[in-house]
């Protein structure tokens, strides 16, 4: 039997066991982790599942997808670089990780998390250059391809799902210290992306079957003309 819980039964159950502040904190953090794993895992299935799928993209509408690729890296390198942020900024608080350790007592613990905090900024570095010098913000030297151009730091899927895994491990630090259960956050979403790319592919076969049957009935209809051309000449 499948038990469903609210969000606020879960955000409870997490204030019960970590007290109000760091409750509340792990609790909306761990919130925004799950849509940036959601996020990366329909960025994938359309884009990184295999050449097949991209093949079914392309010939459904590449011009659209392109897009959407460009779209959907975008936003992920904004929510990583989140995660890795100064809590503030002037006087304006941001929701990040380094908010954490000041929520926390047990000393231990609180060294255990700038440990994954550290190695999240390092698996992040590339996603912060990006969004400072491409996403947020347009290099002038970059765009003018200027021959004194710093050129991005270089970033592929694996250097992504690195830098979200090490997201994710800071939250799994914590979560496991307070005896919480392990985050899943490899769930797909119901009619996602995948689901898209299978509709999308079953039309693609209707409308060549679709040009087939056009084209045989065509010709038949060709055939026959010439034998009635032939039987009137």
């Amino acid at each position: 039997m499948t038990i469903t819980y609210t969000a606020d039964q879960i955000r409870q159950r997490y204030v019960d066991a970590m007290g109000e502040e760091l409750g509340k904190l792990y609790h909306v953090l761990w919130e925004e982790i799950r849509w940036l794993h959601t996020s990366w895992g329909e960025y994938v299935s359309l884009f990184g599942t295999s050449p097949e799928r991209i093949e079914v993209l392309n010939r459904a509408a590449n011009g659209y997808f392109y897009i959407v690729e460009q779209m959907m890296w975008d936003q992920v390198i904004l929510s990583v670089t989140h995660f890795t942020d100064k809590p503030a900024a002037g006087d304006q608080a941001r929701l990040t990780l380094l908010e954490l350790p000041r929520a926390i007592s047990d000393k231990g613990l609180c060294g255990s998390v700038w440990r994954g905090i550290k190695k999240a900024e390092e698996k992040a570095e590339f996603c912060r250059d990006w969004r400072n010098r491409h996403v947020a913000h347009r290099n002038l030297d970059l765009a003018l391809e200027r021959p004194k151009a710093k050129l991005l730091k270089p970033g592929s899927r694996k250097k992504m799902q690195d830098a979200i895994d090490a997201v994710a491990g800071v939250l799994h630090t914590v979560g496991d210290h307070y005896g919480q259960p392990r985050i899943n956050f490899e769930v797909p979403i119901r009619a996602g992306a995948e689901h898209l790319v299978y509709i999308l592919d079953d039309w693609l076969e209707l409308q060549r079957t679709r040009r087939e049957d056009a084209a045989g009935l065509f010709s038949s209809a060709a055939w026959v003309g010439r034998r009635r051309a032939g039987g009137r000449s």
